[in-house]
């Protein structure tokens, strides 16, 4: 049974490594539907397939207790640390869900991705348009939007009645949730999917050295999915949820692909 072109038998793997380890293998040669859960036990910056070149200073690294580490998939630079929840989905290319659009897996997991945060009251919306251009949004990934990536989403009255599970900090603006990325082979695609609990636009800017950390970042004037992205001095210190709740959305997410 599929919904969507995506199989509703998936093999559940958690994997407990460093982040270059959890990085470090690529799509398997025959892969079954398959959801990794990653536990690393270490914090890093993780830079996309295209950031090689970039010069981090190692001091700046120390000093906020990171490793540097290099996917393969692209998009821009993401810090991973406790208040990150990460899982990435294998999707062998002998499957319904492989095809010649490379945008539409980024859609169909972010509905799921959607559908697990509605499950807990969250309001977001996936992000459909072309992604955000700019220098600054496409080398920080939470500082843009990009193909079925999900942004909370600003309700009335939300400043006097939080939805179940969201904190205070959430109310100022609409704040990008999930950051997405895909790395195909012949064999499949591995989707990566990054889902926070706090803003680290500012730390990641900083430690890439970009002027802009202080700028909020805008989506495209006119388009119809236009999101403002805040931009606050002190964001990475306020945690956008309960404590409890990005584990129960990680297990929302894999009921939402198992069951649909």
């Amino acid at each position: 049974m599929s919904v969507e072109g995506w199989a509703t038998e998936w093999r559940v793997e958690t994997r407990r490594e460093t982040v270059a380890e959890l990085h470090a293998p690529d799509v398997p040669d025959a892969p079954t539907p398959t959801i990794w859960l990653m536990d690393p036990i270490d914090t890093a910056l993780v830079l996309g397939s295209r950031q090689r070149d970039l010069v981090i200073s190692p001091d700046e690294l120390a000093a906020r207790g990171l490793s540097l580490v290099h996917r393969r998939s692209g998009g821009g630079a993401v810090l991973i640390d406790a208040s990150t929840r990460w899982v990435d989905v294998l999707v062998p290319a002998a499957g319904p869900a492989w095809g010649g659009d490379l945008t539409e897996a980024f859609r169909v997991v972010g509905k799921h991705w959607q559908r697990a945060f509605s499950s807990h009251g969250i309001e977001t919306r996936v992000w459909n348009d072309r992604p955000t251009s700019g220098d600054f949004s496409e080398a920080v990934c939470f500082a843009g939007m990009g193909w079925g990536e999900l942004a909370l989403v600003d309700s009335p009255g939300v400043a006097t009645s939080a939805p179940r599970g969201l904190g205070a900090a959430a109310l100022s603006g609409t704040t990008k949730v999930l950051g997405l990325s895909q790395r195909r082979t012949r064999w499949g695609t591995r989707l990566q999917c990054l889902i926070v609990n706090r803003d680290h636009t500012q730390d990641v800017a900083a430690i890439l050295g970009r002027p802009e950390a202080r700028t909020p970042q805008r989506a495209q004037p006119g388009s119809p999915h236009a999101l403002s992205m805040h931009s606050s001095e002190a964001a990475s210190t306020v945690e956008l949820f309960a404590a409890d709740t990005l584990a129960a959305l990680v297990e929302a997410f894999v009921r939402q692909l198992s069951t649909d």
